[in-house]
């Protein structure tokens, strides 16, 4: 765990160019009733500014349903997913941080992780079909609401730059973030929905 911690620590570092507040500790779990007993199944992990709690991916395959089971590569990309999430908390305290702005802890540590391909062939059928999310509450509805906030915040580096995501690591809540992007709900996921269905028909040729 401690070469994945490292190798963590760097993908973050290196992909927002500035450095944790300071240090954090991953606490691994050898069951589930250690961990979190009663817990959801898909439940492995979860994170505060200063502490991983991870119930041992060695033990995936028969205390949890996560499909990543077994398999070293997504098991890595689950862990950086909390990573990201201290990293987060370091910049923006959790009992400041609206529920909200959910959408973007759980976006941004997906989009860090590279977990916006889960899901890829259902999320093409709903952009095909025309039913994805085109506000805040349709994006909390959504079965993958995970897939569908990293994707958002995908857009939001690619549109306005990792410097303007550095800035949204520091807000409290989504009428912040607008603000501070200049736009409104309805302008962001308009124009999120168009790139969402063009760069879906690219895909298909």
């Amino acid at each position: 765990m401690e070469l994945w911690t490292d190798r963590c620590i760097d993908t973050i570092e290196g992909f927002f160019h500035k450095g944790f507040n300071h240090g954090f500790t991953v606490k691994v779990y050898s069951s589930r009733d250690r961990f979190e007993a009663g817990s959801p199944c898909w439940f492995v992990g979860w994170s505060t500014e200063n502490r991983v709690h991870l119930l041992s991916p060695l033990i995936w395959e028969d205390q949890s349903c996560e499909p990543a089971a077994g398999d070293p590569f997504a098991s890595f990309r689950i862990v950086l997913h909390e990573v990201v999430h201290v990293f987060h908390l370091q910049y923006r305290d959790a009992a400041a941080l609206d529920s909200t702005m959910r959408w973007f802890s759980e976006g941004l540590a997906e989009y860090v992780s590279g977990r916006t391909d889960l899901d890829s062939l259902e999320i093409s059928e709903q952009i095909k079909a025309e039913k994805y999310p085109t506000d805040f509450k349709t994006l909390y509805d959504q079965k993958n609401f995970y897939t569908w906030s990293g994707l958002l915040v995908g857009f939001i580096d690619h549109k306005y730059g990792r410097d303007m995501l550095h800035k949204i690591l520091e807000m409290d809540n989504s009428d912040q973030f607008l603000e501070l992007l200049e736009t409104r709900e309805t302008d962001l996921f308009s124009q999120w929905n168009r790139v969402l269905k063009a760069q879906n028909e690219l895909s298909q040729h």
